[in-house]
């Protein structure tokens, strides 16, 4: 078209010559600007013009290896569309090389466009291999030639250890992790093209992939670390797929695991309601909860306490705190109701253990009443020959006892009976009732006995101050011991003071850091975790007996609710016990449910009564890093 324009513009140009002939004075200066115009027009539209690159070389591959495809870019440079006829491979090592793939054929490239041209290289023998390549297409230099060129070695060998991986019985959502080595035993390096993982174990997964795209030097190697998590009970299985330049590419390793229960410690306290029904003032009734270990794995208990209103009307003998109980195992809480004030009375008995249910409760209730008052008849011993009176003398009316500590026994004190009446007096019964009976124990040998006048027996009382919930120390203890006889009803006041048991140093443990500060994440995906170290400074062992993660503030005993944003996915502390002068590390990750600033506290309990936390921090992030809940 071009040449047509500079055909058509050669009859205005004679015509142009003809008048000038006829106008000598006119200027020649427009028609050669015009003529010069129409001829850079038409020199400056090149045709297509292909540019390749001069050469292509590929590293030195095992002689039958084939290697990956290296990518070569073709650039049209022309004005005009380039197209391609075809494109071949010529020389004498042309079976060496292969094109593998190419988007140059199928359409024309359009100007300053591009295309890209697939080369592979495998070498049919040792040594030196070369080729060309050459493309047929429109431009004026073609055909387009490229050289390409490689350098085939004796076989390469890459061995993998192990040949399998297993990783046995694990509990589900426990991470465990295993290694796999790729070694380079030749001399040529070999280079790591893919690794994948194949089949329908969902728990496997690549912890770690340093090998791929890399070329591993002879006598070199590098390491695949391979993960296994299970999210559901049974066997799993998977396939480990190394794709490589070796001679014996690709090379799979087996994976299998199993994912099962992990043991964990049950609890049942028995019945759910304790009901006291009625009890008179000053007085006080006994009832059991039985507690018992429901789990697959021994269930500690931690502390028993009583909460709720009722706090001062009911009290509770301890016989399960600081107790591990195997499976099946029972033990036995005595509850003691003792009002205090008429009316209802109601509490809730919490018992803290490492079960997940942890605090079992069991609701206690009872109502209080004003009892009426009996009046003792003094008996008199009537003969059938005249009326004789019997009577005992008791010394003292009152016997004090000097401050007991708790659980521990005092000296025995003896209160002394002795006949004086005309007939003799025989001893039917000794009690000891009111508010703190517990308190006092008895010896008496005097029972069943007829004292005549004169004759003494003697009974000793000792103080036994047990521990109550909720006293104050020193705490008074008052009861009556009643002396029942043929010649009469006796009270003799006992008194005594309780004082707090000394407190004893017990070994403790310490948790660092104090705090644990999580990074922001998306709403239910999960953080990196982190870790919290237990060190036991004593040289004795310490069970944990409670390990859990709660949404409120820790106050003093477990509260709150369990949290759903934290979670502990591994405790490393063998059987959770801390060893002697040792430590271990307890593993917490951050999966928010909800957006927003998200806290809870991680609470550990021990064998030596000790109580730690933690606290936990985190960021929710919703939809465009709001605070919304994603739905």
């Amino acid at each position: 078209m071009a040449w047509n324009a500079a055909f058509t513009a050669e009859v205005p140009l004679q015509q142009s010559r003809q008048r000038e002939q006829r106008r000598p004075y006119r200027s020649l200066g427009p028609t050669l600007v015009l003529a010069f115009a129409i001829l850079a027009i038409i020199f400056s539209r090149r045709g297509p013009v292909a540019s390749l690159p001069a050469m292509v070389t590929f590293a030195p591959q095992a002689v039958q290896s084939p290697t990956r495809e290296q990518l070569v870019v073709l650039t049209n440079k022309g004005t005009l569309p380039l197209n391609i006829q075809d494109a071949l491979i010529a020389g004498d090592q042309a079976d060496d090389f292969k094109l593998t793939d190419s988007n140059c054929l199928h359409s024309p490239i359009l100007p300053n466009r591009t295309c890209f041209l697939g080369v592979a290289f495998m070498p049919r023998a040792v040594g030196e291999r070369s080729a060309t390549v050459s493309l047929i297409d429109d431009a004026n230099d073609s055909p387009q030639r490229m050289l390409v060129k490689g350098i085939g070695v004796s076989r390469v060998d890459l061995t993998i250890a192990p040949v399998a991986l297993d990783f046995g019985m694990q509990n589900i959502d426990v991470l465990v992790e295993q290694e796999v080595t790729l070694a380079n035993v030749g001399s040529a390096s070999v280079a790591v093209h893919e690794i994948t993982l194949a089949g329908h174990g969902r728990g496997f997964s690549l912890a770690e992939n340093s090998c791929v795209h890399l070329a591993i030097p002879g006598g070199g190697r590098c390491v695949v670390k391979v993960q296994f998590r299970p999210e559901a009970t049974g066997s799993q299985s998977a396939l480990l797929i190394v794709r490589d330049s070796s001679g014996d590419a690709p090379h799979e390793v087996p994976l299998r695991g199993s994912g099962t229960l992990s043991p964990s410690a049950g609890a049942q306290a028995q019945p759910a309601t304790l009901d006291f029904g009625g009890q008179s003032l000053e007085s006080s009734s006994l009832k059991d909860v039985v507690v018992t270990s429901s789990g697959t794995s021994p269930l500690t208990i931690a502390a028993v306490s009583i909460i709720g209103e009722g706090t001062t009307d009911f009290f509770v003998d301890n016989g399960c705190s600081q107790r591990t109980l195997e499976p099946q195992q029972q033990c036995t809480l005595r509850l003691r109701f003792a009002p205090r004030a008429q009316g209802g009375h109601a509490a809730e008995l919490l018992i803290f253990d490492n079960a997940s249910s942890s605090p079992q409760r069991v609701t206690l209730t009872g109502s209080g009443y004003v009892a009426p008052v009996a009046k003792v008849q003094t008996p008199t011993l009537t003969t059938s020959t005249s009326t004789q009176v019997a009577r005992i003398l008791v010394h003292p009316e009152n016997q004090d006892f000097s401050e007991q500590e708790v659980r521990t026994n005092s000296a025995p004190l003896p209160i002394v009976l002795t006949g004086v009446g005309k007939a003799p007096s025989e001893i039917q019964g000794v009690t000891v009732q009111g508010k703190s009976s517990k308190d006092f124990k008895v010896q008496n040998p005097c029972d069943g006995r007829r004292l005549a006048q004169a004759e003494s027996c003697q009974i000793t009382v000792t103080f036994a101050p047990t521990a109550q919930f909720f006293a104050k120390y020193p705490s008074r203890r008052s009861a009556e011991l009643v002396l029942t006889t043929t010649g009469g009803s006796f009270k003799v006041e006992l008194n005594g003071t309780a004082t707090r048991a000394p407190v004893r140093t017990e070994p403790g443990f310490q948790v660092n850091p104090a705090q644990l500060d999580f990074e922001n994440a998306p709403v239910r995906s999960e953080s990196s975790l982190q870790t919290v170290t237990l060190s036991n400074p004593s040289d004795g062992a310490i069970q944990l007996s409670t390990i859990t993660i709660l949404d409120n503030a820790f106050t003093g005993l477990f509260t709150g609710k369990e949290s759903g944003h934290f979670r502990v996915t591994e405790v490393k502390c063998p059987n959770r016990r801390i060893p002697p002068r040792g430590s271990c590390s307890i593993a917490v990750t951050f999966t928010p449910q909800t957006a927003g600033t998200l806290h809870a506290d991680l609470t550990l309990a021990s064998s030596v009564a000790q109580i730690q936390s933690v606290r936990l921090t985190g960021v929710g992030l919703g939809r465009g890093n709001d605070n919304t809940p994603i739905q």
